[in-house]
């Protein structure tokens, strides 16, 4: 039974070093697409991550601070 661990740890005998364009294409787009989820995810937790790292606690009357139902 081959486990995926066998399968990425045992060294391939013959690898091709050619990268083709699609290849960089590839590579590229799952750049671009980690940089904007990881955009996407500071901009929806940009509030928390604010209130993480602000001195003052926030404040009782503040609208954008409700955590009774969960919405702004």
């Amino acid at each position: 039974m081959v486990t995926i661990f066998q399968i990425f740890l045992v060294p391939q005998l013959s690898v091709s070093n050619y990268l083709d364009p699609g290849s960089g294409s590839l590579i590229i787009q799952l750049l671009l697409g980690a940089l904007l989820a990881i955009g996407l995810g500071v901009r929806i937790f940009w509030s928390r991550i604010k209130r993480l790292f602000s001195r003052n606690p926030p404040s009782t009357d503040d609208p954008s601070h409700d955590e009774s139902d969960g919405t702004k």
